[in-house]
């Protein structure tokens, strides 16, 4: 709509548009008397009309590279954000893979201290027997003695009694 827009006469005096609202979608003409065309007059004040028939404060062009950059910013913050929907998936599963981990590395180091423990007891156990075959060892040799000296004193006590008998 015109500035110069009268509701009582249903137009601007000057002006081709006859009704208020979107213009009809037809090539302006030049304005009367004028061989500058309406597009031209607007674009010196800064307003330009686009392919709709809007009026914009901007260039076409610039407000169609803006539109086109609008919807390539969109496009990036949507591949962005799957992007990050992808990392945050990813690091969920390295840290549950790295939980896991570090579970078996502990599972690990308790069956690992587990067989250390099993092995010094087996070696604790080892020298308890050998200590104790070697007191066995040494009662067996005590008690070899004792006997040779009881099978001595047996022999000579026999030999006693058998001087005795073939006395009497």
């Amino acid at each position: 709509m015109c500035l110069g827009w009268r509701p009582e006469v249903g137009r601007c005096p000057g002006c081709p548009w006859k009704r208020p609202g979107r213009p009809k979608r037809r090539n302006f003409s030049e304005f009367p008397g004028s061989r500058v065309t309406m597009s031209e007059e607007l674009a010196k004040i800064g307003l330009y009309i686009d392919d709709l028939y809007l009026l914009r404060v901007i260039e076409p062009e610039i407000a169609n590279e803006t539109n086109d950059l609008k919807h390539d910013c969109t496009n990036y913050s949507d591949k962005l954000q799957e992007f990050q929907t992808l990392i945050q998936g990813f690091i969920r599963v390295a840290d549950e893979f790295g939980s896991e981990v570090e579970r078996e590395k502990i599972r690990t180091i308790g069956i690992q201290n587990l067989v250390k423990n099993l092995s010094k007891q087996r070696e604790s156990e080892q020298q308890q027997i050998q200590a104790q075959i070697v007191e066995k060892s040494l009662e067996l040799e005590r008690l070899k003695i004792e006997l040779q000296h009881l099978q001595r004193i047996e022999s000579e006590q026999q030999e006693i009694m058998d001087n005795f008998y073939q006395t009497q």
